[in-house]
């Protein structure tokens, strides 16, 4: 018969292996899948490994029920179907993890990607962001790794930025794209409009708006 250790029993067998060889663990799973060419269809053009970095808020209950937060920085490979696969965590040390949040995290940023250049030199990545990383540090290192990345962008975060693209999007009708997509309600309406070469933070970079109707909605990406 098979039987599972309780959790207790888990813990105090993890508490004996050193940390950074738990997180191996994950590095060595990927590295396997990706030698096995099991997550080659999700490569974006082919090429490019999608990874997102997002922060998130861990609570934790400690002694006589009470609770304790604080702030991580994770990296999650984008595999086929939907699948998310965890590469790595960056802690982050907050008092306040609601005032604190956009500083701790563009700090666990620099941490985390230096982690991720000395795993993977030579990976050809291509990081996937919300708009808190629309700011020049972040553009600085993707160029310094010749890394590829898609952010977010918010009109107030960048609102110069946000302007010239509209305009130039304006003077350039044939930039323009139709398409559909299945919906949960039925087909969904696509049309993106894209403008080239826009300056945010000195960097020229790409900007791409998408409109999207639904039956019961309609969004702009």
């Amino acid at each position: 018969q098979r039987t599972v250790t309780c959790s207790q029993n888990a813990v105090h067998h993890a508490s004996r292996v050193e940390v950074s060889q738990v997180e191996q663990i994950l590095l060595k799973m990927v590295r396997r899948l990706m030698a096995m060419r099991m997550l080659d269809t999700a490569r974006l053009f082919g090429s490019w490994w999608c990874i997102a970095l997002d922060g998130t808020l861990q609570q934790r209950t400690g002694e006589k029920g009470s609770k304790r937060s604080r702030m991580v920085l994770e990296a999650r490979l984008m595999g086929p179907c939907g699948i998310e696969l965890p590469l790595m965590v960056e802690f982050l040390d907050v008092d306040d993890p609601v005032r604190d949040k956009r500083d701790c995290e563009l700090k666990g940023f620099d941490r985390l990607t230096r982690r991720l250049r000395a795993e993977f030199p030579r990976l050809p990545v291509c990081l996937l962001l919300d708009g808190l990383y629309a700011v020049k540090p972040v553009f600085d290192r993707c160029k310094e790794y010749d890394w590829k990345f898609i952010i977010t962008m918010k009109e107030g975060r960048q609102p110069t930025a946000f302007d010239e693209a509209i305009q130039t999007m304006m003077m350039s009708p044939t930039h323009l794209w139709h398409g559909k997509r299945p919906g949960e309600d039925g087909m969904v309406d696509q049309t993106a409009r894209w403008s080239e070469d826009v300056p945010v933070s000195g960097h020229p970079l790409n900007v791409i708006f998408l409109g999207e109707i639904a039956p019961h909605a309609a969004t702009l990406w």
